[in-house]
């Protein structure tokens, strides 16, 4: 491919996006001639760039998107130390790839995939006409019900399903209890305790340090109800 693929929002070109359509399908005749970036996020996702690019096109095509959303790997060193230390990218590609067509709830579709160094990407449906929740102000109580539910649905459709064990990528127990070695949770814990300390009380606190005592009986018990 002689596109270059995109290592910040700024390199979605009409190029780019004329090539990532179309080998995915979505277009076949249609050529995007001009693109409008409008960063998501206040320039920044939790661990991607996220960007909502309008598209006009050379021609009307039927089904051809008008706006479509990108998340980028960004360039931040520390970042990507994070996306490669857990494989988010890969993981988050993965999933949409492989179990988002089964699952039963709505989720935006992948349209194309960057799945190589030195910046992940990937092309998706842009669901921005839907409400998202502000994790700043918080959800009120019909949002939550809705989150919950939504998380039932998906959970009880993969519950115990034993095709998740074939996805090499799946995050494993490591990934969790990684987070509770000494030095990793003397370090995340104080961080936490700084920023929100306040809000949970002491008895929280104090569950907290009891888990983090009795971490490794709490891996055994999760590993035994697994068989």
């Amino acid at each position: 491919m002689s596109t270059k693929n995109p290592m910040h929002p700024e390199e979605i070109t009409p190029e780019w996006l004329t090539f990532a359509l179309k080998e995915s399908g979505v277009i076949e005749k249609a050529s995007v001639i001009d693109v409008k970036r409008t960063i998501i996020g206040g320039g920044k996702g939790f661990k991607s760039s996220v960007v909502r690019v309008g598209v006009k096109y050379d021609q009307a095509e039927s089904d051809a998107p008008t706006s479509v959303v990108a998340k980028i790997e960004p360039e931040d060193e520390s970042v990507q130390a994070i996306n490669k230390k857990f494989s988010s990218f890969e993981r988050e590609i993965s999933f949409y790839k492989q179990v988002a067509p089964s699952a039963p709830i709505r989720l935006p579709v992948l349209y194309y995939a960057v799945e190589e160094p030195p910046a992940y990407s990937m092309l998706m449906e842009d669901l921005s006409s839907l409400t998202p929740g502000d994790q700043t102000v918080g959800m009120h109580e019909s949002q939550v019900m809705a989150t919950v539910e939504t998380m039932g649905k998906l959970q009880a459709k993969y519950w115990n399903n034993n095709l998740l064990e074939e996805l090499s990528w799946m995050p494993t127990l490591e990934d969790l209890f990684m987070q509770y070695d000494e030095s990793n949770f003397i370090e995340n814990c104080i961080s936490f305790l700084e920023h929100f300390g306040f809000v949970i009380g002491l008895k929280a606190i104090m569950i907290g340090y009891k888990l983090k005592d009795n971490i490794n009986w709490l891996k055994d018990e999760i590993l035994s109800r697994k068989k």
